[in-house]
């Protein structure tokens, strides 16, 4: 009976490390494996209109750790600076493409932010939008904490 109860356990393990995913950070180059979540709003996505659209965000730290550290409002405001800024940025440009933009998050520094593209994005779009981000003060509350936003821009 024992042996049982330990090959359901193992089988369980087992279950859940197949269940967990490798995700290989184009930013960095560093592989995050985790049991990736998605979540959405409870009514739907409304459709995204502009030039630049959030194509997501993903978390590359635990749910729990997001939470000890920064409020979810304090996220979305990071987040919709962000595409705002990259909006204005990329309205004196016609090129377009995908930006993925990483940004870390410590209670000792202000944010670091790297970009990773694909696309005909100009050297200049690029760094004005990672000189605008600069402005942002915001830290965490006890750890470091990162997340990607991927960002896809149209061609004007």
């Amino acid at each position: 009976m024992r042996f049982i109860a330990a090959l359901m356990v193992l089988f369980m393990c087992a279950s859940k490390a197949i269940a967990q995913e490798k995700y290989v950070n184009p930013v960095d180059g560093n592989t995050y494996v985790a049991d990736w979540k998605t979540y959405e709003p409870k009514d739907g996505f409304s459709a995204q209109t502009g030039r630049v659209i959030n194509a997501g965000a993903r978390l590359l730290n635990t749910q729990d750790e997001f939470s000890k550290n920064v409020t979810v409002n304090d996220l979305s405001k990071l987040i919709g600076y962000a595409q705002d800024l990259l909006a204005r940025i990329s309205s004196e440009y016609d090129e377009g493409g995908e930006i993925l933009l990483q940004i870390t998050l410590s209670n000792e520094a202000t944010p670091k932010f790297e970009l990773s593209y694909q696309g005909e994005f100009k050297k200049e779009l690029l760094q004005a939008f990672h000189d605008g981000l600069s402005s942002i003060e915001l830290k965490t509350k006890e750890s470091v904490v990162a997340l990607q936003v991927h960002f896809r821009v149209k061609n004007a």
